[in-house]
Formats: C-alpha cells, sequence, structure tokens
C-alpha cells in the first residue's frame, strides 16, 4: 500500500471519529458517515471488499466495528508515534462517548503504553487524563483521582496551562460527586 493511499484511509477514520464523537449527530449523517468510511477502506483493502448495498443494509454498530479492526490493521502498519497515540486516544474518545467504556480502556491503554514506551509525555498526560476521567465515569475515584493527579503534574511541568486546568476541573467534578448527597 502507497503512503497516499495510508494517509487516504487514516485521513477517512479520523473523520468518522469526529462525527461519532458528538452524540447528538449520532443519527443518519453518522450513519452516511460511517458508510463512506467503509467504502474507503473496502477500496483502500483494509477492510474485505463488499458491495455498496452491503454498506447501506449495514447498522450503525457493525460499522463502527469494522472500523476499529480496521484501525487496528492501519496502527501496525504505521510508524508515527505520535500518530499512533492520537489514533488510539480518538478511538477511546469515541468508544467512551458511546457507552462502549470496556472497549475505550483498551485503547487507552494502547496509547499509554506507546507514551510510556517512547517517552512522550504531552501523549502521556493526555492519556492520563482520558483514563481519569472514564474511571470517574465508573465511580472508581482513587484510580481516577491518581491518573488526574499525574496528568495535572506532566501538564503543568509541559506549562500547558489550558490542559492543566481541564483535568484540575475533572478532579474537582470528584470532589463534588463523592461529597453530593447519596454519594459516597
Amino acid at each position: 500500500m502507497k503512503k497516499t493511499q495510508l494517509d487516504k484511509a487514516i485521513h477517512a477514520l479520523e473523520r468518522v471519529a469526529e462525527v461519532i464523537q458528538d452524540k447528538s449527530t449520532w443519527d443518519k449523517g453518522v450513519q452516511d458517515e460511517v458508510h463512506r468510511t467503509l467504502t474507503t477502506l473496502a477500496e483502500e483493502r483494509l477492510i474485505d471488499q463488499f458491495r455498496d448495498s452491503d454498506i447501506e443494509e449495514m447498522d450503525l454498530e457493525t460499522g463502527v466495528d469494522m472500523i476499529l479492526s480496521a484501525i487496528d490493521q492501519v496502527d501496525t502498519r504505521q510508524g508515527g508515534k505520535v500518530d499512533r497515540v492520537n489514533m488510539q486516544l480518538d478511538l477511546g474518545d469515541t468508544l467512551y462517548k458511546i457507552g462502549r467504556w470496556g472497549e475505550a480502556q483498551t485503547y487507552y491503554d494502547r496509547a499509554l503504553s506507546i507514551c510510556e514506551e517512547c517517552g512522550y509525555q504531552y501523549g502521556l498526560a493526555k492519556v492520563l487524563q482520558r483514563i481519569g476521567r472514564l474511571k470517574r465515569r465508573q465511580g472508581r475515584w482513587h484510580q481516577a483521582r491518581q491518573a488526574l493527579n499525574r496528568s495535572s503534574k506532566l501538564f503543568k511541568s509541559l506549562k500547558r496551562p489550558a490542559d492543566e486546568a481541564e483535568t484540575l476541573l475533572n478532579i474537582g467534578n470528584i470532589e463534588f460527586e463523592q461529597g453530593a448527597p447519596g454519594r459516597q
């Protein structure tokens, strides 16, 4: 596969991740975007070829699963660590937002591993922030705090005040949720 073909497929995957992340657009537009992405991936031979009619009749969850499978193939072929981290984060975020938290954790863990392997500190801070947010949503307060505290320290050392503030907001949300009536 030529680099231009791979870039085209990656662009399509990134576009569908952006569209799917906004759950308010989880409608016909998303379905169309998934279909376009599947068609592109089929053309680039990242998924098995099938007829256009098969794509049109496919349900959204199956389409998303096929895209995730194709991403795994792209990830094994792509060399850039930063791009690989961002791709894993985008996938994790997409799965988080559609409620597939276990799968989101898998992609966050992959991104974490890549960051630790290559020493990519900004990526590590972003991944830890996402993991903290996910653990918070699951009610795993201690794990959430650990990830978010580590993320906050990294963002501070990297002089990324906006990212640090967002992380501190997540920590504040944990404080509020733990102190809210009926929550312990």
